[in-house]
């Protein structure tokens, strides 16, 4: 019975007209699926855009203002935010700006209620004037009554036993002024006397970064402050400390922070679809599902690598692929993005290189570095579907994930062979290796020197990474009975991302408009589709 169920499985998976009217039905069907969810959805396309200042500051003076206890760095932090955007805010409210004789009369400023807000959280008498101060010194900066608001503000600032909030108020002045160093050390002063200052400590670690001011920074490793801070800010400050330690831990930590949903279930997919076209390559083995999850982890991890690369290249060899003219963006692109993430991707398939020497199997090599590069890719992939949406997941599934699986299998079977011979074939290595590195710069690169000729330039190159690929992995594999074609598997996993993508976009944005985007899209790389389709419908798929 197994046999035979294996034998249909074999047989339905090579009809073409199967194939072609199932991955038909489900992007038919996602479409009619992202119909629904719209039609079901309130509309959220086409309305009113808040300001998202507006919006932040309102959605914090409400949450001050029905708070049931009193808390005066909340309040301060909150008109820090305040002050700088009166401007902006009251071009947003469609209000006059305001004035500190307005203010003493009404209590408010544009359209918050601003004194009640500090009879309520400033019970101090010593801070309620600190406050009054600041709020004197930026309303009527011109004036007589808001110069000595200010010089008072400066002078308990001063103290060496400064009351609280004295420093945080008169930083926050100085940086109006653009004195930026001296609102840092205000800051620093205010953080190591008040415990309970946590706000204003991540406002001075942002500055300090701002300000590349290492000794600052030190301080804040020092007395244990880091941990307080968002990882993608420790992760900065490990660059300008020279912590590669901190860099990496402040990357994880955001990493595992800001893992949303949407775009790790696309990730998942179009993953695991190439995931599964490169095992079923493998030998038939029980364990050929499960070893590739050490090197896909690896894949993941050689992200770390490579962005501190981008910092010390940046920081330190002047590397920019933007702002220069041609050709030298094309060098700094070789240079940068193409070396960089190659060489990290290699040197995390390098770890395997014991293992892969001592078993001697054909093509290993080559598939353990693919499978690095689809890490790789996976972990790359979430931040563009995170900031582009899904509109750009079937593109990306085709293109720059099989390009990274390609590239880094390509290098680790020429790093395996160099090692194999005893560095007989070093000049073949560095060869192949270089080659790579252009190649990906060149995949990347979009200058109109070129003619109009970058547009075809990507799809040049898959198309013969994609021949290259699959060329050396049908003469190197063992070569095991495919139950089910690998033209089957990839035929029917485009569909489901473009079903992804559809319904994703549905999901988020609730709009028709932006799903027939998302398809514009999806047609949009169909030639790609069909290059991998024929090279798989070619060979692979007679086994």
């Amino acid at each position: 019975m197994n046999r035979g169920w294996r034998s249909r499985l074999h047989y339905w998976s090579r009809r073409k007209d199967i194939l072609r009217k199932t991955a038909l039905s489900i992007v038919a069907g996602a479409f009619l699926l992202a119909w629904g969810i719209v039609q079901t959805s309130p509309g959220r396309e086409g309305g009113p855009v808040m300001d998202p200042v507006e919006q932040s500051i309102r959605h914090e003076w409400r949450q001050l203002a029905n708070d049931s206890r009193p808390d005066p760095r909340r309040l301060t932090h909150w008109l820090r935010k305040l002050t700088p955007s009166l401007a902006l805010l009251a071009e947003s409210l469609d209000m006059p700006e305001v004035t500190w004789d307005a203010y003493v009369k009404s209590g408010s400023i544009l359209a918050y209620e601003v004194r009640e807000l500090l009879d309520k959280h400033l019970v101090d008498p010593v801070s309620r004037g600190l406050a009054e101060d600041y709020l004197a010194a930026c309303l009527a900066e011109d004036n007589p009554a808001g110069r000595e608001a200010s010089a008072r503000l400066s002078a308990a600032a001063a103290k060496e036993d400064c009351p609280a909030h004295a420093c945080e108020l008169h930083a926050s002045m100085l940086l109006r002024l653009g004195q930026e160093e001296e609102a840092l050390a205000a800051m620093m002063k205010e953080a190591q006397r008040f415990p309970e200052a946590g706000q204003l400590r991540e406002t001075a670690f942002r500055l300090a970064l701002h300000l590349e001011d290492a000794s600052k920074l030190s301080v804040f490793r020092e007395k244990g402050w880091l941990e307080a801070m968002p990882g993608l800010l420790k992760h900065e400050a490990g660059v300008v400390l020279g912590d590669i330690g901190m860099q990496w831990h402040g990357l994880l930590q955001h990493r595992l922070a800001h893992l949303p949903l949407a775009a790790v279930c696309l990730t998942g997919l179009a993953a695991g679809l190439w995931y599964l076209l490169l095992v079923v390559h493998l030998p038939g083995r029980g364990w050929r599902w499960i070893w590739p999850l050490a090197p896909l982890l690896a894949g993941v991890a050689s992200i770390w690598p490579t962005v501190s690369l981008i910092a010390f290249q940046q920081d330190h060899m002047g590397i920019d692929e933007e702002g220069v003219p041609f050709p030298l963006d094309l060098v700094h692109l070789i240079v940068g993005v193409g070396f960089r993430e190659e060489v990290c991707k290699l040197a995390l398939a390098a770890m395997f290189m014991p293992w892969l020497l001592r078993r001697r199997m054909p093509g290993m090599a080559l598939m353990t570095g693919a499978f690095v590069g689809l890490g790789f890719a996976m972990e790359e992939n979430i931040d563009y579907y995170q900031d582009m949406g899904g509109a750009v997941v079937l593109g990306r599934f085709l293109s720059a994930n099989f390009m990274h699986v390609a590239l880094t299998g390509l290098s680790t079977q020429a790093l395996y062979d160099m090692l194999r011979t005893r560095f007989a074939q070093a000049p073949q290595f560095l060869t192949t290796l270089g080659a790579l590195i252009v190649v990906h710069a060149l995949y990347d690169y979009d200058a109109p020197e070129l003619g109009g000729l970058e547009s075809y330039m990507p799809m040049v190159i898959l198309a013969l990474l994609a021949w290259r690929f699959w060329d050396m992995v049908e003469a190197m594999m063992p070569g095991p009975r495919q139950t089910v074609a690998p033209a089957a598997i990839f035929l029917c996993g485009v569909a489901l991302v473009t079903a992804g993508s559809l319904v994703i976009t549905a999901i988020e944005t609730g709009g028709w408009a932006s799903v027939l985007d998302a398809a514009r899209h999806c047609a949009g790389v169909l030639p790609v589709a069909v290059i991998y389709w024929r090279r798989f419908e070619g060979g692979l798929n007679a086994r």
